[in-house]
């Protein structure tokens, strides 16, 4: 089976943090050649990284780190979400660079759910959430390197949507 440029999936949660807690334990580590695209589900995670891009993002939002040549980042808890105690549930998608872009910059973007276009058809029981790509004519909130499109997509009971996907292209639907 060949699935690149999707490496690897982690669902991290549900789980639930009571107040003044330690939050989450993915402190300093290093990333190398490829992407990790973080959906919050719920609760916020904190990203800080050795190029100085910092900020947290929260439920409905997504982080988008290009690794490229290279660089050390965390992943933590809000001081409010420590604090507070919380909720926390997210997906983490790594996904591979082409050959050409394994030593570009690192570089990051966090999204808060708002600046995520969302797209539904006319009785609203199918909301796609278009985070990168093209959704019929819409373009996603995040600008990529390749023209990778990625959604997370809401579909009400017995509602149907239909996708056509290019013979070219990889599709990873969870």
């Amino acid at each position: 089976m060949y699935l690149d440029p999707f490496l690897f999936l982690n669902h991290h949660g549900l789980q639930e943090y009571g107040k003044n807690n330690n939050g989450l334990p993915f402190g300093p580590h290093p990333h190398r050649g490829y992407e990790t695209v973080t959906f919050i589900l719920e609760g916020d995670i904190k990203h800080k990284d050795s190029n100085g891009y910092e900020s947290t993002i929260t439920a409905g939002g997504v982080q988008w780190m290009t690794a490229g040549k290279g660089l050390i980042h965390e992943e933590v808890s809000s001081d409010k979400f420590k604090e507070q105690g919380c909720n926390l549930e997210i997906l983490q998608l790594w996904v591979n660079l082409p050959a050409k872009y394994k030593m570009v910059e690192p570089k990051y973007i966090g999204v808060q759910k708002e600046g995520i276009p969302k797209l539904d058809n006319k009785d609203k029981t199918v909301v796609i959430n278009a985070v990168s790509g093209m959704w019929k004519d819409t373009k996603g909130g995040i600008d990529t390197l390749t023209d990778i499109a990625l959604a997370t997509i809401e579909i009400k009971k017995n509602a149907t949507y239909s996708l056509t996907i290019p013979k070219v292209n990889n599709i990873f639907f969870m």
